[in-house]
């Protein structure tokens, strides 16, 4: 292996842990929601369902708008993550559950951002 494929190596391991350092795994919002009696454990599977569809749109929707801005649509993505863990931990339910949506919209943004990272470098 060359010394730059290496280095590229590297850089996307140090890439991906930045990008995914912030968001809270849903694991945690689920736990928050059910010891809580936020939600009754019947409808966490249907929250889940529901922020994996926020996930699919945010990831069409931060695509289509970071080609006509050129970047400029990423600059919400620290505020959309920082917001996360003050809804989702909420004890009101909507207010819960709207946390969550907003952690799945944020890692729709953060599987286009590795997506298109991927598939620009060939490698990572």
């Amino acid at each position: 292996m060359s010394a730059h494929a290496e280095r590229r190596g590297a850089a996307c391991g140090v890439d991906g842990s930045a990008i995914s350092a912030g968001p809270v795994t849903f694991a945690i919002i689920a736990y928050h929601l059910t010891q809580d009696h936020v939600v009754s454990l019947a409808a966490v599977p249907l929250i889940y369902a529901a922020a994996m569809g926020a996930e699919a749109l945010a990831a069409l929707g931060s695509g289509w708008l970071f080609h006509r801005t050129r970047g400029g649509a990423l600059l919400g993505l620290p505020l959309l993550v920082s917001a996360v863990p003050v809804l989702a931990f909420a004890l009101s339910p909507l207010v819960a559950m709207a946390g969550a949506l907003l952690w799945g919209a944020a890692g729709g943004v953060l599987v286009w951002i590795a997506f298109s990272r991927w598939t620009r470098r060939g490698s990572c």
